[in-house]
């Protein structure tokens, strides 16, 4: 069981890491976290390195 949850945490952190590549912004991840915090809170400490599709004025 152990290593079965392992593989799976490695599947899902593959898989957010293409969500990164393919252009994941802050704000969609906020949308993410909220919605589901139970599976995407693991990656909150990457709101700060997302870019974000707000203009700066």
């Amino acid at each position: 069981m152990f290593y079965a949850a392992s593989r799976q945490n490695s599947l899902l952190d593959q898989l957010f890491l293409t969500f990164v590549e393919d252009g994941l912004t802050r704000e969609e991840l906020e949308k993410n976290i909220r919605r589901r915090p139970h599976l995407w809170r693991r990656w909150e400490n990457w709101l700060d390195k997302l870019p974000s599709n707000r203009r700066k004025l």
